[in-house]
Parts: structure tokens; C-alpha cells; sequence
């Protein structure tokens, strides 16, 4: 629950801690002041680093970090002289939760996306200004940056800073579920069975995407359902101006949270609320009736409008059924990343909710709906033609709209239900899901996702071989170029940024090895100026083959092999240049 502002003869003080425990009760206010600072030097071109006229945009996010944490202190001592032991119970528990998600660290498995997310947010150091970054409209990948410096080259540190967003999205699933009306142990289950189940494919969304920030925009699109849930449920509605221009102006931050982070989360939380919505519909029968009524109507003429357009574009092919939802076979594209998004406890947790739906139970309705309402043509074909029309390759991330869906929240609803009846059976309500979630198989079409939420995968498959000596290259200035193959290129621009300028931005390397060598040549022939030729050790290697990578078909297994391959010829090739050798793991040669 909200902590209560005291009124009448309450002293001013007590008011004002109250006010900042309410300030971080939110799970996302303080993030506010980050985003503000962050688009004013935007829009201003301010500096990052050093700053002349203006202070530095690092040095800000310094004095907010050091606010933020003198009145984090001040609020959190005051509520631990108060404490109950249920209330100190809690705060444990979220040390613990933060510990679960730090200790296995981010998931940086080569190739895996977080090393995109890494690579984003060391690029931090090598740019004066916040408009020259290449993803400078994600605005909390500088959040990331700020809190380390330049320390955020270490995986372990980074690992750190990246398990805040995780925090933070779990609060808000954990505030969803009591606004819903689950009591606090029911939340708490539903929150333990979320972090456990929800994801893609067989890597959980808190790991895989702890570094990224869609995160982020996952906290505002969950805030924004709750604070409407909370608007349509509640008894007794407050009109008062202030209140409704405090919900829009919450609503109104949260949007901009999730339009300078990353823009799935308005297709994500646009979801959440029309499930949300259509449960309030359903309160009287004339006002169901007229509901379905009107999706079929706009449904039919989606379809009709949009005919001509759909007929006349081949990369819609298989993303749409007959009827103009999306189709579910699991042979279509659309199919396969709806299922692999779903997963075997995600279908069984539609099943339930479709049982609480029936209830009328708003549960249901939001774990049913997300998935129901992509298989109306209203949702799915204006979605589909969105995507499509700016670049057809995004519709791969379809599947992600299914993180509409608070995973756990309807099974652990049913549960509670059912031991209303027979309640010897609660052991059983808190053991089952938890088990659900740990026991399925990890591979298509179950996808388990509690093994990689723990899973720490071996050094080599980390590329920690190959990271590790490159912050002890000592290099020349002015920065030579580099000559090495395009997965080392990338590796050396994420964790040296000097060498951001020479980065290829593709993490692995598909071509023939003639292809390589001739695209060596030519950039021998080009370069100007003194370069480094970077020959990778392949006997670094001692893992046969990636689990994740043969469990999940996102990678070849036997990916770090390949891109480790071409050190002999890239060793020969400096040799007959007469390059001089500065380093011996990797062979570093400086060719002058």
C-alpha cells in the first residue's frame, strides 16, 4: 500500500519524509529527473564529458545519483526505525531479489544481443556531445554509463548497474498484481513465477534484456496499466481535478519514459489497456454486447480498407490469416514467434485465464486479452502494416508484443481461488507453479526460461579471452587502424571505445574465408596511417559448442569457433608485412 500523507497537526518534517518515500514508492518518479537532464543537453547539444558554458552531462547525473541517494537513506532509515518485522521482512527480500538478479550477472554469451546493449553503452565514452551516439534516442543507456564511467567495460561491474532496471520492472509487477486484487504473498508468488517464466524463446526477459532499454519502457508500460486499473476499479471515484490532472500527468511522464527508451513499450502497454478495458465493458450485458459488436465492425473494415495493400505486399505473406488476425499456425512466422514468446506455461496460463475470465475476473482478462486481441484484424493488420511500412525485418519482434501479458498472474489467481475451497492444499498453490515453471524442457516448443536466468556460461563462450587483453594493449597515438576479423572488430570497439570508429556492426562473421581474406587485402591497400593486425587464438577455446545456441537455433553452437577462426592467416599475413608484435594473447602486431 501507498504510505499516507498525514494531515492536520502532522509535523512538516514526517510530511516530507513521507513525500520521498512515496517518491520512490513509485518505482519510476525519480527516473524522471535523468530523462529531463538527458533531453535538455539533447536538444542543446551539451557536452557529455568536459564541459565549458554548461557543466558536463556526466557531472549532472553525478549530483542526481548523490540526491537520489542522500533521500533514499533518509527514507529508507525512517521506515526501518518504524519497521514491523513483516516490513523488514520485505526490505530483505528485495536485497535478495537484486541478489538473484547481480550475482549470475548479464547475460553476455557471444554472440547474444546484450553485447549489442554493452557495446551502446560503452560507446559513452568516445562521444563530447549526446547527438553523435548511434542509438542517442534510447536515453538510459547513458543512465547505465553515468552510474560507472568508465568502468563499465567490466562485465561484472555493468552486470551490477544492469540489474536496477530488473528491480524496478519486477516492483511494478508486484504493484499490478495488488492492484488487481491479489494480497501481498499472492503478489509476491506471482512476481517470484514472472521472473522465472517470462521471456523469449529460452532466455528469460529479465537476463537477456537487463541491459537493454526496453526494460525500462516495460516499467512505464506496466505503471501506466496499473495506475488505470487502479482508476477503473476503485469504488469510489475521485472526480477532483487534482487527482485526474495527477493521473494524467503520471501517464504523461510514463509516455515519454517509454518514447525516449524504446517505442514497443506504447504497443505493449496500448495492449494491456484495451484487455483492461474490454473487462469493464463486460460489467453489464448490453454494454458486452455492444463491445463485440464494435470489434467486429472495425475488424471488417480493417479488412476491407486494407485488402488491396495486403494483396499487393509479399512480406506479409504468412503473417496474416484468412480472417485478418494474426495467423497462429505453427508453420507461419507469426506463429513461431507467438509460440516462442508464449511457451508451453504461458498457453497454460491462457487456459486459466480464460477460466477467470468467465469469472469475470480482471486477471483473466489481462493475461487472455493481449493474446485474444492479436487475432482480431483491428489489432493485428494495423500492426502488421506499421511495421512493414518503415522495414519489414521488425516484424521478427512481433512476439514481443505478448510481453503485454503479466506471465504468472493468472495461474496464481486460479490457484488462490481453488484454495478458498480447500485450503489443506496450500502448500500445493505455492509449490506447483514454481515447479511448473522450473520443470518444463528448456527446448521447442517448451521453452523454459529458469535455467538461463541463473546459468553462467563458460568464459571462453563469454569471450573473456579475447576481452580481457584488450584493456592491456597499450596503444599508440594517434589510434592506428585495425585489421582483424569483424567479430574481434567488434570486440575491441565495445571494450576499448577508442576503437569505437573501426567497429563493425555485426557481432559474427558468416562469409567464406576467402571472403575475409580478400576483405583484408583492401583495407590493407586503403589504410592510411599505422594499423594493428589482431590474429585471435583459437586454442583459447576449450567449450565444444553453445548450449543456448543449439537449444534455441538463435546462433550456431559452434559460433565462437568460427569467429575465433583466421588468427594463422591473419599471423602470416603480418609476418610477411614485417609488422612488429606488441602483445602475444592475441597476437598484436603493430604494422607501421
Amino acid at each position: 500500500m501507498k504510505p499516507k500523507i498525514p494531515v492536520g497537526t502532522e509535523s512538516y518534517i514526517q510530511t516530507l519524509i513521507l513525500g520521498i518515500q512515496t517518491y520512490f514508492h513509485s518505482g519510476w518518479a525519480f527516473l524522471v529527473p535523468y530523462l529531463a537532464a538527458y533531453q535538455v543537453y539533447h536538444w542543446t547539444r551539451g557536452p557529455v564529458h568536459e564541459g565549458s558554458e554548461l557543466p558536463a552531462l556526466t557531472q549532472v547525473f553525478d549530483i542526481l545519483h548523490i540526491t537520489h541517494l542522500l533521500l533514499a537513506i533518509i527514507g529508507l532509515s525512517n521506515k526501518l526505525i518504524q519497521a514491523e518485522s513483516s516490513r523488514s521482512a520485505r526490505i530483505l527480500s528485495a536485497i535478495a531479489l537484486g541478489g538473484l538478479f547481480a550475482l549470475p550477472g548479464t547475460y553476455l554469451e557471444w554472440p547474444a544481443d546484450p553485447w549489442e546493449h554493452w557495446r551502446r553503452t560503452t560507446e559513452w565514452e568516445v562521444h563530447p556531445t549526446l547527438g553523435e551516439h548511434s542509438a542517442r534516442y534510447k536515453a538510459f543507456y547513458f543512465l547505465t554509463y553515468s552510474i560507472l564511467g568508465h568502468y563499465v567495460i567490466s562485465p561484472n561491474l555493468f552486470s551490477l548497474a544492469s540489474s536496477i532496471a530488473c528491480c524496478l520492472v519486477a516492483w511494478q509487477y508486484y504493484r499490478l498484481g495488488v492492484a488487481c486484487g491479489l494480497s501481498r504473498r499472492e503478489s509476491q508468488l506471482f512476481v517470484a513465477v514472472n521472473i522465472l517464466a517470462s521471456g523469449v524463446s529460452i532466455f528469460s526477459a529479465y537476463r537477456y534484456y537487463s541491459a537493454s532499454t526496453s526494460l525500462y519502457a516495460q516499467v512505464a508500460a506496466v505503471a501506466i496499466l496499473r495506475i488505470i486499473i487502479e482508476r477503473i476499479t476503485s469504488p469510489n471515484k475521485d472526480t477532483r481535478t487534482s487527482r485526474l490532472l495527477s493521473n494524467a500527468l503520471s501517464i504523461s511522464l510514463l509516455a515519454a519514459i517509454i518514447a525516449f527508451n524504446h517505442v514497443q513499450g506504447f504497443a505493449i502497454a496500448g495492449l494491456s489497456i484495451m484487455a483492461a478495458l474490454l473487462w469493464k465493458l463486460t460489467d453489464s450485458p448490453k454494454r458486452a454486447i455492444v463491445a463485440g459488436a464494435g470489434l467486429v465492425f472495425m475488424s471488417a473494415l480493417a479488412l476491407l480498407l486494407t485488402a488491396q495493400y495486403r494483396d499487393a505486399t509479399p512480406q506479409l505473406k504468412g503473417w496474416l490469416a484468412w480472417w485478418g488476425g494474426f495467423d497462429l499456425g505453427w508453420d507461419s512466422p507469426a506463429g513461431k514467434r507467438i509460440y516462442t514468446t508464449l511457451g508451453a506455461f504461458g498457453i497454460i496460463e491462457i487456459f486459466c485465464a480464460c477460466w477467470l475470465a468467465k469469472r469475470r475476473e480482471i486477471t483473466g482478462w489481462l493475461v487472455a486479452g493481449p493474446f485474444l486481441l492479436l487475432l482480431l484484424p483491428i489489432v493485428a493488420i494495423p500492426v502488421v502494416t506499421t511495421i512493414a511500412s518503415s522495414n519489414s525485418d521488425d516484424l521478427a519482434a512481433v512476439g514481443r508484443l505478448l510481453f503485454a501479458i503479466p506471465v504468472g498472474m493468472s495461474i496464481v489467481r486460479a490457484g488462490a481461488i481453488a484454495l478458498r475451497k480447500m485450503p489443506s492444499l496450500t502448500p500445493i498453490f505455492i509449490i506447483l507453479p514454481l515447479a511448473l515453471v522450473v520443470t518444463i524442457p528448456q527446448s521447442s516448443p517448451y521453452f523454459n526460461r529458469s535455467w538461463n536466468l541463473l546459468v553462467v556460461p563458460p568464459a571462453d563462450l563469454r569471450m573473456q579471452q579475447a576481452i580481457e587483453p584488450i584493456k592491456r594493449v597499450s596503444l599508440p597515438t594517434p589510434t592506428p587502424g585495425l585489421l582483424t576479423t569483424e567479430s574481434h572488430r567488434f570486440l575491441w570497439g565495445t571494450a576499448s571505445p577508442r576503437y569505437y570508429g573501426f567497429l563493425f556492426r555485426k557481432r559474427t562473421f558468416r562469409a567464406p574465408p576467402s571472403a575475409f581474406l580478400e576483405a583484408l587485402e583492401i583495407s590493407i591497400s586503403h589504410r592510411e596511417g599505422s594499423s594493428l593486425v589482431v590474429a585471435p587464438q583459437p586454442i583459447s577455446l576449450f567449450t565444444p559448442g553453445s548450449a543456448s545456441g543449439y537449444l534455441s537455433g538463435h546462433w550456431l553452437p559452434h559460433q565462437c569457433a568460427l569467429d575465433f577462426a583466421g588468427g594463422t592467416e591473419l599471423y602470416h599475413l603480418a609476418n610477411s608485412l614485417a609488422a612488429e608484435e606488441s602483445a602475444a594473447n592475441p597476437r598484436v602486431f603493430h604494422l607501421r
